[in-house]
């Protein structure tokens, strides 16, 4: 992954905790990356309807917009000058085709967005769109606390380490050792094994034997390849069982700040590389994930 030099920050709305902001801020101190901050707003009843004519839309619109850039400003006074800050107010109803759109048209080294931080993180339909849509590495931050002894988690997949899947693979790889290497945090990978059920079932695989072989077949594969990113055997984990569970679980087992995952070009939950079990991820998952695109 290449040095950070512009971001894209998805500013919260005015009643939550600001957590992509602050993230921003706390990722432009390390870099000196430039922040782009965009401020959403929409009023759907100020924007159709026959509530209002024409010149009223435009002035309760010019209003509400004036209003949010001045909390915006305000947002931005209180942080310390730790670099170029831009901000714009943008009056959109899909922040998620907009964001695609802007970013395809002004190339962004990352996009920043915060989800709701509860027991567990909640990923909403915008966290998903954005994540099918955005054209560049997306990070989807909790505004959690920094842990003393931080853990970067690298999910890959060895299934198919040929063409696009292997230069997926090293973009996770990359990204993963840059912000490891940015908090001075252990880096660790994940690959998991997944045992066929049909094969299971009909007796033609014992599940632990060919677990075994998959990994002793898999491992010399996997310590060379990461061999250049300084991943030690020890922090190379190879769980057994559906992708979902298992890398959730090995995040939450190594106390991961950071789970790097990766997405291809395609369209749809699906095209994440863990698979159609990535929601499972998402939604087991209690650390900050980044989403790299093929």
């Amino acid at each position: 992954m290449k040095a950070l030099k512009n971001i894209l920050v998805v500013v919260d709305k005015p009643k939550h905790e600001q957590g992509a902001l602050r993230r921003a801020l706390s990722l432009q101190a390390q870099t000196g990356a430039t922040l782009h901050l965009k401020s959403f707003i929409y009023h759907a009843h100020v924007s159709s309807g026959n509530a209002f004519t024409t010149s009223q839309r435009s002035s309760i619109r010019r209003d509400l917009m004036g209003q949010r850039h001045d909390w915006l400003m305000t947002q931005c006074n209180a942080a310390s000058d730790t670099g170029e800050i831009t901000r714009e107010v943008v009056w959109a109803s899909d922040i998620a085709a907009w964001v695609a759109n802007y970013v395809t048209k002004h190339p962004q080294d990352l996009v920043i967005k915060a989800v709701n931080h509860t027991e567990s993180l909640i990923h909403t339909p915008l966290d998903w769109e954005m994540l099918r849509t955005c054209p560049g590495p997306l990070l989807l931050c909790a505004g959690l606390p920094q842990k003393t002894k931080p853990r970067i988690l690298a999910a890959i997949d060895m299934n198919n380490n040929k063409g696009k899947q292997k230069k997926l693979n090293k973009k996770v790889l990359a990204a993963a050792a840059y912000f490891a290497k940015l908090n001075a945090a252990e880096l660790h990978c994940v690959y998991t094994v997944e045992i066929s059920e049909v094969l299971r079932d009909l007796g033609i695989i014992e599940p632990r034997s060919h677990a075994r072989e998959v990994k002793a077949r898999i491992m010399p594969e996997l310590e060379m390849f990461l061999e250049p990113y300084g991943v030690p055997a020890s922090r190379i984990h190879m769980p057994v069982g559906k992708v979902g569970r298992t890398v959730s679980k090995v995040a939450s087992k190594v106390q991961a700040q950071l789970l790097v995952l990766g997405t291809s070009g395609r369209s749809g939950v699906g095209a994440l590389v863990l698979g159609n079990s990535a929601e499972k991820v998402l939604q087991k998952s209690h650390c900050e994930v980044l989403a790299m695109k093929l």
